[in-house]
This record gives C-alpha cells, structure tokens and sequence, in this order.
C-alpha cells in the first residue's frame, strides 16, 4: 500500500480559510476519484506541543500503480488550483511512500 503525503506551510491569517476549503473541498474530491480510500490532515507541532502553520496531509488505500497514475495524470492539477487559490500564502511539497510495515 502506498502514502502519498503532502506538507503545507500555510499564511496565519488564512489557515482557518484553508483549513476549511481542505476538509470541505479539496479531501472529498481527491477521493471521489476512487484512486485513495482514506485521507487524514494533521497540524505539525513544535517541540513544545503548540501549534504550528504547517499541515500535513496523507492520502492512503493506493496501490503502487494508481499512486503512479495519479501522479502522471491528476496531482499537477490539484497542486495548481491549490496555488490559483491561496496564491504564496500556502506553500505546499508532496512525497509519494511506499508502507513497509504497519504495526497496531
């Protein structure tokens, strides 16, 4: 099974903005596309346990070939209305990984 994870660096002043346009938006219709069975959006924390301006979302259920497929044919598209919506207040890179192992 194969994680595609995407971090995101994102403005204060638009984080609840973006936040809500993720979880309403953008998750539901990067699985309609049947290629993910699972999305999760984590905030990064600091050292110290208080909140940061950077995210983290992992898609999950891929198998190798349909990670490979969307990224040639889909993720291009979602990174460039991600950056026609948000401009630089959001700055996002994604790292497609294979799951070696998953312990309970």
């Amino acid at each position: 099974m194969m994680l595609y994870n995407t971090t995101f660096q994102v403005d204060a002043d638009i984080e609840t903005q973006w936040a809500n346009w993720v979880e309403q938006v953008y998750i539901p219709q990067v699985l309609a596309q049947s290629v993910f069975t699972k999305a999760t959006l984590l905030r990064v924390l600091s050292e110290t346990g208080e909140p940061t301006g950077s995210f983290a979302l992992q898609f999950s259920g891929a198998t190798q070939q349909q990670l490979a497929d969307y990224l040639t044919q889909q993720s291009t598209t979602h990174h460039q209305e991600i950056a026609q919506r948000f401009g630089t207040k959001v700055l996002a890179f994604s790292t497609p990984l294979e799951i070696i192992s998953h312990q309970p």
